[in-house]
C-alpha cells in the first residue's frame, strides 16, 4: 500500500494510473507529430515551385532531426521531428532557414525579407 493524497492506494490503482499516463503521452507525442508534419506539408507547398536555374526544387524534405526530449502536461516525451533543407537565397547572398514557423537568416537575426 502507497498513501497519495492522504488516502492510502492499491498497487493495481498505481499501476491504472500508471498506464493512463503512458496513454496520455503517446497521444501528446502523435498530435505533436502530426501538427510537425502538418507545419513542414504545408512548408513545402507554399514553395513548390521555388526552382534553381537545373530545375531542382530548392526548399525538400530532408529526413528526420535528431530525437529530442519535450516536457509536455502528460510527462516527458521523445519527438524525432521532420527537417526540411531550404536551399533559397535572398537578394543580400544569405540562405534563410525555417524556425518556429518564421523565416531567418541562418546566422539567427531575423529579417523582412525573410518571413514566409
Amino acid at each position: 500500500m502507497s498513501t497519495v493524497a492522504g488516502r492510502e492506494v492499491g498497487a493495481e490503482e498505481i499501476d491504472a494510473r500508471s498506464l493512463l499516463d503512458q496513454i496520455a503521452r503517446e497521444g501528446a507525442r502523435r498530435i505533436l507529430l502530426a501538427a510537425l508534419e502538418t507545419e513542414v506539408a504545408a512548408y513545402l507547398e507554399a514553395h513548390v515551385t521555388d526552382r534553381d536555374a537545373d530545375a531542382h526544387a530548392l526548399v525538400v524534405r530532408n529526413g528526420r532531426g535528431r530525437t529530442r526530449k519535450v516536457t509536455v502536461g502528460a510527462g516527458t516525451i521523445a519527438v524525432n521531428a521532420p527537417r526540411v533543407n531550404d536551399r533559397r537565397v535572398k537578394a543580400d547572398g544569405q540562405r534563410c532557414r525555417m524556425y518556429g514557423g518564421r523565416m531567418r537568416l541562418a546566422g539567427g537575426e531575423s529579417r523582412p525579407g525573410c518571413r514566409p
